[in-house]
């Protein structure tokens, strides 16, 4: 090993010790601390969703959608043909998270054997309740604001969630 990768590696076992688990470089070590490799290894699967009769279906995230501010409500559109038949109420699944401030919401689509997610850590501000309502060619997703007066102009926060958010 030469000077500069020992330097690298001190540099990286010294970031681990200081923040531990929370350590940007604590995933790619490995148990002495120093530099696991990852070059040249297959891909890996992270996460399998089972349904409750067993078939392993792939996990799509929803990345198109559109979404509207109104006084007291925030709707978040996520297109979906024939809703209203394909789906059942119990197939889509939401929940808020962080106080209120992160939303994830799971469409279990059996018509093409495969799970929707829609995820944001970040909402722009608190939300009370949520609920989601099928249409023929949508899903709105209707999140209730904490605070009724305000405006997001933004759906998610771009600095630190904070009470002051």
């Amino acid at each position: 090993m030469d000077t500069q990768d020992s330097a690298s590696l001190n540099a990286l076992q010294a970031n681990i010790k200081k923040s531990g688990q929370n350590s940007y470089y604590y995933a790619h070590s490995d148990s002495s601390g120093g530099l696991r490799s990852t070059l040249g290894e297959s891909p890996r699967l992270l996460e399998v969703n089972q349904s409750t009769s067993g078939i392993i279906r792939p996990i799509i995230p929803i990345n198109t959608f559109a979404w509207s501010d109104a006084e007291k409500n925030v709707k978040i559109y996520i297109e979906f043909d024939n809703a209203l038949i394909l789906l059942k109420d119990e197939d889509i699944v939401i929940s808020l998270r962080n106080e209120g401030r992160s939303l994830d919401v799971t469409i279990n689509d059996e018509s093409k054997k495969q799970t929707l997610f829609f995820k944001r850590e970040r909402l722009h501000a608190k939300v009370t309740s949520v609920k989601a309502k099928r249409l023929d060619k949508r899903i709105i997703i209707t999140l209730t604001k904490e605070d009724k007066e305000g405006t997001w102009y933004e759906l998610e926060s771009k600095g630190n969630l904070s009470e002051d958010d």
